[in-house]
């Protein structure tokens, strides 16, 4: 902040020095027999009505840090033990150095502010409010202490909480790779898209977790996963779309082995309808792709795209002639990805475009009348479908 809030704090400056030294005067005169205790009553009442002039710019600079000395204590502790670990990576060697400063450290800095945030606390208690304002203008003092810290460190502070922000991403990651030492950490390779090893979500059971590969091995190139309700399809493509976000985020995913080219997912696992953009479904879809053709179109290559169950929003046939155009444009554009649909026509792509498409699918069992999936991508169209079975099981039709 490098605006004032007191207009003229050099002046308030000055009367910081002028009150204390006119109570000692008094006092001294007062001994001498000089003055009566009249005159000091008296003065007593002007420098408490002096004290109380300033009160709103007070008020304003407290508000900045009303209560808050344990939490500014609190990074100040963090900012020293940055300042005082030993660091081998370079990249926390580099953040440490940002935060150092000849004139005073960054962790000193903030603890001086706590304590100015502190007394200045004070200034609105009563005994000191009657007793250090008009004494010693104890509510001005650390009012322009805390406006002096403020405009000698403004552009520090920035800096020194984007480190603290910084660390504390890299410690949070860092809990991750320490906490999942069967995660293995991704390997690059500029040719190869994606390719993993019984690759698995990690926010499932291990115990339930059913990992299985993903092989997009060249551009163009996509797969289509088609299966029954509740196969696995979504999932699946969560679990990709989880682990290349690790990856980039240089954590170790949940898989056997993994290697890829560093890129930027796209999808439309999140798209929704708004009330308050005026915006349908399918509308709020068609948006997505767009975007996604556009930056295709731009010469953007490194995308890896995650679709599933195109255009949802329309009827069969638009949506068989709508998905089956699309999937044409991707391959013709250089895309590469996992597209998830119930349409099964979409898969006759592959005879179109055998080196360009490559159909996989998840199976469901009926035995007996009882469901069963086994979560295992399969190559190949689907062929069970469930949803009468389910609809019928749970007693929505007969």
């Amino acid at each position: 902040r490098k605006q004032e809030l007191f207009p003229r704090p050099s002046l308030w400056k000055i009367a910081t020095w002028v009150v204390p030294a006119l109570y000692v005067l008094a006092i001294a005169l007062a001994l001498a027999g000089l003055t009566s205790g009249a005159a000091i009553t008296l003065l007593y009442f002007t420098t408490l009505l002096v004290s109380v002039i300033p009160m709103k710019k007070v008020k304003q600079i407290r508000s900045l840090f009303d209560n808050k000395a344990k939490v500014l204590e609190s990074y100040a502790d963090l900012l020293k033990l940055m300042e005082t670990t030993s660091f081998e990576s370079v990249q926390l060697h580099s953040l440490q150095q940002s935060i150092k400063n000849e004139r005073q450290s960054a962790s000193a800095a903030i603890k001086q502010l706590a304590q100015y945030s502190r007394n200045l606390d004070l200034a609105f208690a009563v005994p000191v409010f009657l007793l250090l304002n008009p004494l010693f203008l104890w509510n001005v003092v650390y009012a322009l202490k805390i406006e002096q810290w403020m405009q000698r460190h403004a552009v520090e502070i920035e800096k020194w909480f984007s480190t603290l922000a910084q660390v504390d991403a890299l410690v949070s990651m860092g809990t991750f790779a320490a906490n999942n030492p069967d995660y293995v950490f991704p390997t690059f390779e500029e040719s190869l898209p994606f390719r993993a090893r019984k690759l698995g979500h990690p926010l499932l059971p291990r115990r339930k977790c059913v990992k299985n590969d993903i092989n997009v091995f060249r551009k163009p190139f996509f797969m289509i996963v088609t299966g029954a309700n509740m196969a696995g399809k979504s999932t699946y493509l969560r679990t990709v779309g989880v682990n290349y976000v690790l990856a980039g985020a240089g954590l170790p995913v949940c898989a056997e082995s993994m290697s890829y080219r560093p890129g930027q997912l796209l999808t439309n696992l999140r798209t929704a309808d708004s009330l308050v953009n005026n915006e349908s479904y399918f509308f709020a879809e068609l948006k997505r792709l767009k975007m996604i053709i556009e930056r295709l179109e731009s010469g953007e290559h490194d995308l890896f795209i995650i679709l599933d169950e195109i255009l949802k929003g329309t009827n069969s046939h638009d949506k068989q002639k709508g998905s089956s155009q699309l999937m044409k444009r991707l391959v013709k554009l250089g895309g590469n990805g996992i597209i998830a649909t119930h349409d099964l026509t979409l898969g006759e792509l592959e005879n179109e475009y055998p080196q360009e498409i490559a159909n996989f699918h998840f199976d469901a069992k009926i035995e007996n009348d009882l469901l069963s999936f086994d979560y295992k991508l399969q190559q190949g169209i689907a062929r069970t479908m469930n949803a009468s079975f389910l609809m019928k099981s749970m007693g929505i039709t007969e």
